[in-house]
């Protein structure tokens, strides 16, 4: 553990404890389920639930250098605190954390001055490197004197992975159905080449704060852009802009927000993706990319309409 694992534990100044231990990336359905299960679970049993996770995700050090999450560090913190769960503690992911078994995990926290009293986890999940022809998770726990308690599962079948695939294909409504919310990026604002300002399509061209962050599937997008406490009708293109043939490597992300004029250079929005409307195509010139884009804005609008209430968003 390191030097800024100890003072965070030391905050609990020997309280009982109850521990869980997981990534909980994209923090969906199953997993607020779960942690409000856990959370009523140990106060129930007087005991201060804690929340153990890791960063960077173990599968980003284990497996693939490209592996993205649901959930930058900063928005998971904040969601955490939306259902619940006051008490978080963070580790570094590192290849001799990842070797630990559970016992060495447990023994190391309550050397650290956690007082581990007992440990709750999903009905199928564990922690710590398997150990060919170790006890049971449960009697493991049993051994060091530490209470093990399973949470039944959730009623539906909910995953991260089932999530980023999801994304990863442009399903969006599927993936926001698993989530329980509105899969979102955050980024700021940066300057872009303009075209779609001579064309009568003003863009903000997005690049996302957190690098680790999935990014949905290359298409349009129905969106809703937030900024400064105001929500947007928005249309989003994700992709490598084959029309204009520039750049055809480098990824963009650009939002349309029809009738506003809105100047966000350099500032900080959030978009929500609501719909995936079609895939990104090439045109043969700009005249024929701009009568897509108001096919596009067509759908929005219509779109808007039928599914939200005018006086939330502009």
């Amino acid at each position: 553990m390191d030097t800024k694992t100890s003072l965070k534990i030391k905050e609990f100044s020997g309280k009982p404890v109850m521990i869980t231990v997981g990534m909980f990336d994209g923090l969906h359905r199953g997993h607020e389920y779960f942690l409000s299960s856990f959370v009523e679970l140990a106060k129930a049993n007087d005991l201060e639930p804690l929340l153990i996770g890791m960063f960077p995700h173990p599968r980003k050090l284990l497996y693939n250098l490209n592996f993205h999450c649901l959930t930058s560090l900063d928005e998971k913190i904040k969601r955490l605190a939306d259902i619940g769960v006051e008490n978080y503690l963070l580790l570094e992911t590192t290849k001799e954390l990842l070797e630990k078994n559970a016992v060495d995990f447990v023994t190391g926290l309550k050397a650290e001055g956690l007082n581990v009293k007992a440990v709750a986890m999903g009905f199928n999940n564990r922690f710590g490197r398997p150990v060919k022809g170790e006890d049971s998770f449960e009697t493991q726990m049993h051994n060091l004197g530490i209470e093990f308690y399973r949470i039944p599962p959730y009623s539906e079948k909910v995953s991260s992975t089932l999530i980023r695939e999801a994304l990863a294909q442009g399903k969006i409504d599927y993936a926001n159905h698993l989530l329980g919310y509105d899969y979102s990026l955050e980024g700021k604002v940066v300057p872009g080449n303009r075209i779609g300002r001579k064309i009568g399509f003003p863009t903000a061209n997005i690049k996302v704060d957190a690098s680790e962050k999935l990014i949905p599937a290359v298409g349009v997008y129905a969106v809703i852009l937030s900024h400064n406490g105001y929500k947007y009708q928005g249309m989003m293109n994700i992709g490598y802009r084959p029309t204009i043939k520039e750049n055809l490597k480098t990824l963009f992300l650009e939002v349309h927000v029809p009738g506003q004029e809105l100047e966000l250079y350099d500032q900080s929005v959030q978009v929500q993706f609501l719909v995936k409307i079609r895939d990104e195509k090439q045109f043969d010139s700009l005249q024929e990319l701009t009568k897509q884009l108001e096919l596009d804005k067509d759908f929005i609008k219509q779109y808007f309409n039928t599914n939200f209430v005018k006086s939330k968003i502009k």
